[in-house]
Parts: C-alpha cells; sequence; structure tokens
C-alpha cells in the first residue's frame, strides 16, 4: 500500500541521505543571508504595494495593461463583433419596416409605447449572452488570480469600460435606422437623448448579466436566474401595465427594474415632447356629423374639453405616472446607478467568490489489486 511505500522510503538511506542536504542548504542559507536579499528585492520591486501583498504591481498600472490587452483580444474577436454589429441593425431594419411613419396622434400613442418597449425588450435579451461567456472565461482567471499576475477587479472595470464603448457602437447604428425611419420627435436634442438612454442601458444589462456569471456557479444557475430576472423585469417595466396598475406586493420590482426606469426616460423623451390629435375613435361621439370639437371629448387621459389636441405630458402623468421633468434627474440617474451597482457586485464577486468546480479535476481509479508485500529496506536498495 502507499503507506507501506513511505514507511520503506523513510527508512531508507536515501531518505537520510535527502535530509542531510535540506539542512545543508538551510544552514548555508541563513549564513549568507541571499533569503533575505530576495525578500528585500521583492519587496522593492513591488511599485508601492503593500509588503505582504502578492501583486508587485499598482491596481493603475495593471489596469493600464489589461485595457490593452483587452483591446487586443476584441481586436481578435473582430468577427463576432462585427456579426453582433449586424444582428443589431438587421433587427433595427425590421423594426423599421414594422413601425414606418408613426403619426403624432391618438391612434398611434400606444404604437409608440409599443415601439419603444420592444426596443428595450430587444437590447435587454441580446445581451443575455454575456453569462456563458463569463463563466466560459472565469476559470482562465482564476487561473491568472492565484499566479498573482493581476487583481480580478481591474479586469473587471476594464471590460465594463469597453463595455461601454462596444455598447455605444451598436446603439448607435440601431438609433440611427429606427429613429428617422419611425418618424421620432425629429430634433437633435431629442435623439442624443434616446441614444444615450439605449447605450446606457445596454451597459447596464451587459454589466447585470456579467455580475450572475461571476457571482453563481454554474451555466445552467446562471442562466436560469438571469432568464426568470428578465422575464419579470421586461413584464412589470410599467408599459403593458402602469405602475399605479401593479399589485402592491409586486409594485416594488419596478424600482429595482433598470428596464423600468429606461422605459420611463424613453417615454417621457418621445411622448412627452408632442401634442397628440385625437382622431377616429378616440373622440366621442364620432362619425358622419359630428365635426364640431365643442360637442365632442377625446377618451385620451389629460384630454381637456372642447380642445381637439392632449399635451404628451398630460397623457403620461395621468396614464403611466410618468414626468417629463424628471426625464433625466430620476429616469437616467437612475439607470447609471444600477449600472455602476452591478459592476461594483462583478469586481467583488471576481475577487472574493470562487467555487470549487472552476478548479482543475482530478481522476482517482479505484485499486483492483490486493496490497503487495510491504517493502525493506534491502528491496529498496536493489
Amino acid at each position: 500500500t502507499a503507506e507501506d511505500f513511505e514507511r520503506a522510503w523513510r527508512a531508507s538511506s536515501q531518505h537520510r541521505e535527502l535530509e542531510q542536504q535540506l539542512a545543508a542548504f538551510a544552514s548555508q542559507v541563513a549564513e549568507d543571508k541571499r533569503s533575505g536579499e530576495i525578500r528585500d528585492f521583492v519587496n522593492h520591486s513591488k511599485m508601492g504595494q503593500r509588503a505582504r501583498s502578492p501583486y508587485i504591481s499598482t491596481f493603475g498600472f495593471q489596469a493600464r495593461l489589461l485595457l490593452r490587452r483587452q483591446l487586443l483580444i476584441a481586436w481578435g474577436a473582430r468577427a463576432e463583433h462585427a456579426l453582433v454589429f449586424f444582428t443589431y441593425c438587421a433587427f433595427a431594419a425590421l423594426t423599421a419596416l414594422s413601425f414606418m411613419n408613426l403619426e403624432a396622434d391618438s391612434e398611434s400613442v400606444r404604437i409608440r409605447g409599443s415601439l419603444l418597449f420592444l426596443i428595450l425588450s430587444f437590447v435587454a435579451l441580446a445581451e443575455e449572452s454575456t453569462v456563458p461567456k463569463t463563466l466560459e472565461n472565469r476559470r482562465v482567471n482564476l487561473k491568472h488570480k492565484r499566479g498573482a499576475y493581476f487583481h480580478p477587479a481591474a479586469l473587471t472595470l476594464v471590460e465594463a469600460l469597453l463595455d461601454l464603448v462596444l455598447g455605444a457602437i451598436k446603439c448607435l447604428l440601431f438609433a440611427v435606422i429606427v429613429y428617422f425611419a419611425t418618424e421620432m420627435v425629429g430634433t437633435a436634442g431629442h435623439f442624443f437623448t434616446f441614444y444615450l438612454q439605449l447605450a446606457t442601458l445596454c451597459a447596464c444589462m451587459v454589466a447585470f448579466f456579467r455580475s450572475l456569471g461571476l457571482a453563481l456557479p454554474t451555466v445552467d444557475i446562471a442562466l436560469t436566474v438571469s432568464g426568470v430576472t428578465l422575464l419579470l423585469w421586461i413584464t412589470l417595466s410599467g408599459y403593458m401595465q402602469s405602475t399605479g396598475g401593479m399589485r402592491v406586493y409586486m409594485r416594488w420590482i419596478s424600482f429595482v427594474n433598470p428596464l423600468a426606469w429606461s422605459m420611463r426616460g424613453l417615454l417621457a423623451d418621445q411622448l412627452g415632447a408632442v401634442d397628440i390629435v385625437c382622431s377616429g375613435t378616440n373622440l366621442v361621439p364620432s362619425g358622419p356629423g359630428f365635426d364640431n370639437i365643442a360637442y365632442q371629448v377625446c377618451t385620451l387621459a389629460g384630454a381637456l374639453p372642447g380642445q381637439l389636441t392632449v399635451r404628451g405630458a398630460d397623457y403620461l402623468s395621468q396614464s403611466m405616472q410618468v414626468y417629463v421633468e424628471d426625464k433625466w434627474r430620476r429616469y437616467y440617474v437612475a439607470v447609471v446607478g444600477f449600472w455602476l451597482l452591478f459592476v461594483a457586485l462583478s469586481a467583488v464577486a471576481s475577487e472574493y467568490i470562487e467555487y470549487d468546480i472552476m478548479v482543475g479535476s482530478a481522476i482517482v481509479s479505484k485499486r483492483r489489486k490486493t496490497a503487495v508485500e510491504p517493502l525493506t529496506e534491502d528491496l529498496v536498495s536493489d
């Protein structure tokens, strides 16, 4: 058995000779003080790090090198990024064809809202592929962490920065195609507000899915959690059912939902700046002979008696509890806050969370033969 081999080795002359060599080396190191010199050299080369820190370079230096490395990796995967850009453009073209030339009347109000809801849902669903990518790279990053190559948090922050850049490119292509084909509010301010909301949400969702990939043990658990969470966020984003109309025990989800805050921001940007013309069945009574607005009423929320148009801001405040004056100070700031929160969670998870499944495995076979006779020193020497 293994114990018999160990006893035979410890009783052998080779073991005693090895012990003498080790003791001689230890005494020699103590005499010439080379170990102290080596420790001093390592400590002086640590670029200001703590003496007990395993890293020899600063956090900022590591981040600069990692930024260069991640740029090279992104350039090497340019075919994959090109495919993602093409997917965004293709979906934008399909969406533009489906919602082309929307009118600013009461019959198009819900259609405009559906367009914004579809755009946000696509951005959220498209970035879910971050989960398996993160889990795939986690084993390599763990080896680098144990080798003290760099802080995992530095890599997480660099990846978040690159996500902002790539998300800005994707969303710019998407926004240019969709925005002008569907005839949204035709001013530069409203376009860039729409684009900024979209790009920030894209980076926020990538950070959320990366935090799940770093915090959860397996891809099955991570995809299950991300899928259920995303389903709740899309369903309770405030469009299919307004926040005021939700059950009390479900309403809190809208406050921890970046999709809901982004949806409110886009609604305030696009519908809050237009005057909605009442038409069709939204005028009561309607039909031949009913053409005097003094004897008709508009059924849209926020309508005033005797007026054919409804301010978009009044419609949003009374029907969806969305307020135009909060477009930046609440809705956009909330999405940025969620992005910062998910980036921080990703950094903490990469630094402190490890699973046994991330470590290399070993195959242990059951012994099938009977134990051999114990070895002696004479047998070992033979």
